[in-house]
């Protein structure tokens, strides 16, 4: 019985070099541009804005009673900021580093294209965090509703893009959604792989027609999270 659990351990120990060596998905954004770009990732999350919610929030995990406990940031760092990070390094190895600006959530929309436009870059590059949180308990589900918006240097629109969802994650799944991280890089490279967003990185790009974005129930969010309404204005698309 001794020598079985020794084996059984030394196998074990066999496969950590293994398991260890087994490469984390790696995110890489190609872009038809290389001129000088700038990124700003926004958390517009209603309950962040709020105060309900720290900027470290990233879902709950829940016990085996089904108890909800918040989850947070391994990094400790705000979500923007890991998301920030991801995006960047994605940019970089595709070929078009991007300069990146912190984007404080009680700035809003404004303050971030402000923060871009002090750059002098010639792609304008905002994300907004519109929802992003996970739930776990046998599984994991991931909600998320993003957009991305391209500027130019005067603060005019390009080109946006947005993408919503709720998925199950899992071995059983798809393959892009086999786990956060993998999820997680699936959607920034639909975000950027739209053609709204490619269009936009074009040297003869022209400022596009704003249209809202955001939907009836985003907006009541928003209301009951106490911002104005030109505020939410600011945050849809409308009202530019």
């Amino acid at each position: 019985m001794k020598r079985a659990v020794l084996t059984g351990i030394v196998f074990l120990l066999s496969l950590r070099p293994v398991i260890a060596a087994t490469p984390p998905p790696i995110l890489k954004l190609s872009l038809p541009f290389r001129g000088t770009a700038a990124l700003a990732v926004l958390d517009a999350r209603p309950d962040v804005i709020s105060g309900d919610r720290k900027e470290t929030f990233i879902g709950f995990s829940r016990s085996l009673y089904g108890i909800p406990y918040p989850a947070h940031t391994a990094s400790r760092q705000p979500l923007a900021q890991d998301l920030s990070d991801l995006v960047s390094r994605g940019l970089k190895l595709g070929g078009t580093p991007a300069q990146t600006v912190k984007a404080s959530p009680f700035s809003h929309r404004d303050g971030a294209l402000k923060a871009l436009q002090a750059t002098g870059a010639e792609r304008l590059i905002l994300i907004e965090i519109r929802d992003w949180w996970t739930d776990t308990l046998i599984h994991t589900d991931l909600h998320y509703d993003l957009g991305l918006t391209v500027f130019n240097p005067q603060g005019q629109e390009l080109g946006s893009t947005s993408i919503t969802g709720h998925d199950e994650l899992g071995r059983r799944q798809r393959p892009e959604r086999r786990d956060v991280p993998t999820a997680t890089n699936d959607i920034f490279s639909t975000l950027f792989t739209a053609d709204t967003v490619a269009a936009s990185f074009a040297p003869d790009a022209q400022p596009a027609v704003k249209k809202a974005s955001c939907t009836v129930d985003q907006i009541l969010k928003m209301k009951e999270a106490g911002l104005t309404q030109e505020q939410i204005e600011a945050a849809c698309g409308s009202g530019r």
